[in-house]
């Protein structure tokens, strides 16, 4: 019986990953399986005891000790949709009204209005209906000093009760995560780091559509006023913290030799450009030999097709088509606080004529040589 009364209050967290349920059952299957593989892995690092972690019908169920402490890892966890506090109890009336009157209790302010949205699988015993009628009517009657409202089309408040067979789960106050696809479920890519702002933001785009990402740290060619390469370097901590995995690889590029080579060989009309395309080969070459699949650049202005050429692996730029809003936006998640937003390497569109200049001055003989060595002594960081 204590057994039982303990099952009927335990908490949890509820969590959604919707864009996985669009996949075929065996692609499902499988980002589900790393889902819940991530959520293990970032608890454990964290610090947080954990229990069982169940998945099932576009769900996963965290059993943990502090479930507020849980909460707030995996909504920083990519492929989760929405995660909750929630409450499971017994699959009947009686229970499920009690739980549902304690998640409003502490949420519903007087006056405002609510409404109950029930979910019934693999019970008969209970309909969709009955529940939110007489938990609604529970609401009303024991909540009376709140003086609630029903509102079923624009509620202040929604309590949301998930039956499936004999345990039924109720929350009330879902907060969205990164949504997307689990991390490394899409391969994986370098994401060129070379000021604190942008590049945090590009890489984070491209981990939200599956691809582990490992981070390259370059200072950008305008040096210290995109952020020093140390400033870079740390911005790492605040990246690492949306990046499920127990350790992540990290590559530092020292670029002051390279530099040289190219002061000497250019113009600096130009030098930003081919800087850039040299960043660009090192990576390519770094990512041949990690298996990446892709390199992601901050860039908001669309590159050179002399840069672009000299990669055989695909480059990607995911700020380009985004607003001024979004990008605010997406600071505000990231905690990011930048100074003042500039393109890391000064790109404008350039001229046709221009790309064959460029591609000549990639193909210098000592800037290749330069090129190789900065690859060859990256320096590795795991964080």
């Amino acid at each position: 019986m204590g057994e039982s009364s303990a099952r009927m209050t335990e908490r949890l967290v509820i969590a959604s990953s919707s864009e996985i349920v669009l996949k075929s059952p065996m692609v499902r299957r499988f980002m589900e399986n790393q889902l819940r593989r991530q959520i293990k892995d970032s608890l454990e690092r964290k610090g947080v005891r954990h229990g069982r972690i169940i998945k099932g019908g576009g769900r996963t169920y965290v059993y943990s000790s502090d479930p507020e402490k849980a909460l707030q890892v995996i909504l920083r966890i990519p492929g989760i949709d929405f995660a909750s506090i929630a409450i499971c109890t017994e699959a009947a009336i009686s229970p499920i009204c009690n739980s549902t009157i304690d998640c409003l209790a502490t949420s519903l302010r007087v006056g405002e209005s609510f409404a109950v949205r029930a979910k019934v699988i693999e019970n008969e015993a209970l309909s969709k209906r009955e529940v939110e009628i007489k938990v609604g009517q529970a609401v009303l009657d024991r909540l009376a000093d709140k003086v609630p409202r029903v509102n079923l089309d624009r509620p202040d408040k929604t309590a949301y009760i998930e039956i499936r067979g004999s345990d039924a789960f109720i929350y009330c106050d879902p907060m969205n995560g990164p949504r997307g696809l689990p991390v490394g479920t899409q391969g994986k890519m370098l994401g060129v780091f070379s000021d604190i702002g942008l590049s945090t933001v590009a890489s984070w785009m491209m981990l939200r559509r599956g691809a582990l990402i490992v981070p390259v740290c370059v200072e950008a060619w305008r040096g210290p006023s995109s952020g020093s390469l140390e400033a870079i370097v740390h911005s790492l901590a605040g990246f690492r913290e949306w990046v499920p995995v127990r350790r992540l690889l990290a590559f530092i590029l020292r670029t002051e030799e390279l530099a040289g080579k190219i002061n000497e060989v250019t113009t600096e009309s130009v030098s930003n450009q081919v800087y850039l395309g040299s960043i660009l080969r090192a990576s390519d070459i770094i990512a041949a030999q990690e298996g990446a699949l892709g390199i992601v650049v901050a860039d908001r202005t669309i590159l050179n097709r002399a840069i672009i050429s000299i990669c055989r692996t695909p480059v990607y730029q995911p700020l380009i088509g985004l607003t001024e809003r979004e990008l605010v936006e997406y600071f505000s998640v990231l905690g990011i606080r930048p100074r003042r937003v500039r393109e890391p390497h000064d790109l404008v569109a350039e001229a046709p004529g221009r790309i064959l200049e460029l591609a000549a001055l990639l193909d210098d003989e000592d800037l290749q040589h330069g090129i190789m060595s900065l690859a060859e002594k990256r320096e590795t960081l795991m964080l």
